[in-house]
């Protein structure tokens, strides 16, 4: 079915007219390009358009991981700083050519630039989980018959273990194939020379690579500069014995680059070239500060003044490294592979971009360094709480009505921390502290005012839930603002999601969902209502589905598959063999209809991960499908190893597998007492098994979905009598019993 919505490959293209020139400025930061006092620079930012980029790699995020990343447009990993030299050249005394022919089995062109790290870049990356190229973008440019050409180096003297020369021609990476070749080009220490003050007192002949790039400009195709420099000032951080001197070779480096662009860009035929500066890795510096977004510029004929972004982020001024390659074989008009990870980044127009995304980098690093305490903390309370709550329910002999009022108001707390958190943004904490009073104020007021304005139990289990729900639904309705901000939304520096609804809110909304709703209908015992939730339920569907809102392929299924079942229990069906075939051919049909709408309703550039995958499924058959089968389950088996969300997935697990051995036999009067949140129970463990099963990390989705249904379960068995223990016993109660203030 899917077959004929496959965009068809354009025949091979005649040789390019347009021509590319990418600068390598490695190991800077936003930061450096705001605060130092660069006019060339500043010039180019005002003509093209400026982004903060992913840096992400399958391994360290460092220029040469970087680097080969960028030009695979898959996330890569290298031995190290790239080895490549002249063909012609030697090295040790023997012939580079002879080494190539050793590894290779050919010899390279005359004149090219080789790598004799290819070969071991290839093997260290042959067990990723995904089909890639490497270099794939200068192997594209070449089948189009195009050229490549390689300027620079960031070779150092010495480094921190070894006395000797440190040869780090990582830049080669971008304009080498897949069999380590670049057309042309110059990486010799030749262009290095004594400079008094350059970190390691060295720095680039900014003449001589001038005279080199201007020689092979008018006819190469995609023309690097390793402006090596700044990987060398990043270097000397280790050696300077104050940040100050540090500081000032970073901002030497900057000015060199700076005075070579401006010497560069008058030779340069703006009418049909794209720049290109970017940072494939951050500094240091802006590690420690937990900046990792590096700097991309794109100044190019359709590209306005503004920001970036793309069809893999769907973020204002925020792109990938994956982007890259696409992006300059769109403007080439070279093919761009189906298996390529990145689309092609596009502008959008705007004013003060440098600073905007300064403050935005400053902005996304706090959400990113405030992330784990918050996590952690969030988690390791709702652990204790929990423990503690089953502890009085299993363990003790006296009524203590203050503890239990307690630990009562402790699960209410749980139910409302997600929102809280979500909620937290509009406070605009900019410091770990803020955070926390944000979170913990709201939390608390949202509790004392549910404890002191009911007493019902379903009252104080349906107002968090729904609340959850509501405001959720609200916040991606209107552009997920609130997500895209929370701690428990995603984090652009991680990278693994950057748009529409993560894992953690994803199973909090279905959770909530299936024990608010359930818990409202017992309480109002009104069957009007039970349409009304149908519709709500059907509604998170939607949204979870539709690629500008929830974009959640794993959300879907397990959205689905949880209302299904909860919808078929509240209105009086059986949940059988055909049910569940009927369920499971729904989830089916609403995928092929989610993926068939994003092919044919976006362009490639916008297209999200649902229809990307099933182009890669239906083009390489079998084998896509495996591949993201695999990567789904590394993803998941490197987080549940040691995870804190695997600590409360398991106590949550324990305690549900304990209530309901507790239950056993009393299945009935616990229907006689809630008639509804019995089948919410059901639902959201369904949405929790389905949720571990079906997303990347799910089991952060099934740990957020499964502590609603039981924070309620542990505040009902708060009551007086204990329900697992004693309703054996009280066969009949009033629904919604009141518990002890």
């Amino acid at each position: 079915m899917l077959a004929g919505f496959v965009p068809r490959q354009a025949a091979a293209a005649a040789p390019p007219t347009r021509h590319v020139i990418v600068v390598l400025v490695n190991d800077t930061s936003i930061q450096n390009w705001a605060f130092t006092n660069l006019p060339v620079l500043r010039s180019l930012v005002a003509q093209g358009s400026l982004g903060l980029m992913n840096s992400n790699t399958s391994g360290q995020s460092v220029p040469p991981n970087g680097l080969l990343t960028l030009a695979t447009s898959a996330h890569m990993k290298t031995v190290g700083p790239e080895l490549s030299l002249d063909a012609s050249g030697t090295y040790h005394g023997l012939s580079v050519a002879s080494l190539y022919l050793a590894e290779f089995g050919h010899l390279p062109p005359t004149g090219s630039v080789v790598s004799l790290d290819a070969g071991q870049n290839q093997t260290l990356n042959a067990g990723n989980p995904y089909t890639f190229t490497m270099g794939a973008l200068a192997q594209q440019i070449m089948a189009a018959g195009g050229t490549t050409a390689i300027f620079g180096n960031a070779d150092q003297p010495f480094s921190l273990t070894a006395d000797q020369w440190v040869f780090d021609r990582s830049g080669a990476l971008v304009a080498e194939n897949s069999q380590g070749i670049a057309t042309r080009g110059n990486v010799g220490d030749n262009l290095l020379h004594a400079y008094t003050g350059a970190p390691f007192g060295i720095a680039l002949n900014n003449q001589l690579l001038l005279q080199d790039v201007l020689a092979a400009y008018p006819t190469t195709t995609m023309t690097v500069v390793d402006y090596g420099d700044t990987v060398r000032a990043n270097l000397w951080r280790h050696f300077a014995v104050s940040s100050a001197v540090a500081n000032a070779a970073t901002a030497f480096s900057l000015h060199h680059f700076d005075t070579f662009m401006g010497e560069l860009l008058p030779y340069v035929n703006r009418q049909n070239t794209m720049i290109v500066v970017v940072s494939a890795a951050p500094s240091d510096l802006a590690v420690t500060e937990h900046e990792s977004l590096t700097p991309l510029l794109v100044v190019a004929p359709g590209y306005q003044p503004g920001v970036l972004s793309s069809g893999t982020t769907h973020r204002y001024g925020i792109v990938s490294n994956v982007d890259v390659a696409p992006t300059i074989l769109q403007f080439l008009g070279v093919h761009v592979p189906t298996d390529f990870f990145g689309r092609p980044a596009f502008s959008i127009p705007a004013t003060h971009t440098l600073s905007f995304l300064s403050a935005l980098g400053s902005k996304l690093a706090f959400q990113s360094f405030q992330r784990l305490p918050v996590l952690k903390t969030l988690v390791y309370y709702i652990v204790a709480v929990f423990l503690l709550a089953i502890g009085y329910v299993l363990f003790s002999r006296r009524s203590r009505p203050r503890l239990k009022a307690l630990l009562n108001a402790t699960m209410i707390s749980v139910l409302y921390l997600p929102v809280a958190i979500l909620l937290a943004p509009l406070a605009n904490p900019m410091s770990l502290d803020a955070s926390f009073t944000a979170i913990i104020g709201f939390t608390a007021i949202a509790t004392l005012a549910t404890v002191y304005l009911s007493r019902n139990a379903l009252d104080r289990i349906w107002a968090p839930c729904i609340l959850t729900s509501i405001v959720l639904l609200i916040d991606l309705l209107t552009g997920a603002h609130l997500i895209k901000n929370s701690a428990l939304g995603y984090d652009p520096q991680i990278g693994a999601r950057y748009y529409g609804i993560g894992n953690e809110y994803m199973g909090a909304w279905i959770g909530a969902a299936c024990i608010g709703f359930t818990a409202l209908l017992d309480r109002a015992r009104r069957s009007w209502l039970i349409p009304v939730v149908i519709v709500f339920f059907v509604a998170i569907i939607a949204v979870m589905v539709t690629p500008d809102l929830g974009t959640k392929a794993g959300g879907a299924i397990t959205a689905t598959a949880a209302f299904g079942v909860l919808i078929l229990l509240i209105t009086g069906r059986k949940v059988g063999l055909k049910e569940v075939a009927v369920i499971g051919g729904s989830i089916i049909a609403l995928l092929l209809l989610l993926v068939i709408g994003d092919i044919t309703l976006h362009s490639a550039a916008s297209r999200t991960d649902i229809g990307r995958a099933g182009l890669l499924i239906v083009s390489g058959g079998p084998q896509q499908a495996f591949l993201l089968i695999i990567r789904k389950l590394g993803t998941d088996m490197s987080l549940i190893q040691g995870s804190y969300w695997t600590l409360l997935f398991l106590v949550a697990l324990a305690i549900l597998v304990t209530v309901l051995t507790a239950l056993v036999g009393t299945s009935r009067q616990f229907q006689a007492r809630y008639k509804y949140l019995g089948s919410g129970f059901i639902g959201a463990i369904v949405g929790s098994v389905v949720g571990l099963m079906f997303n990347d990390t799910g089991v952060i989705a099934a740990t957020t979905c499964i502590i609603f249904p039981i924070a309620t379960i542990l505040m009902l068995d708060l009551m007086q009598p204990p329900l697992t223990l004693t309703l054996a016993a009280n066969p009949e109660p009033q629904a919604g019993s009141e518990v002890p203030s």
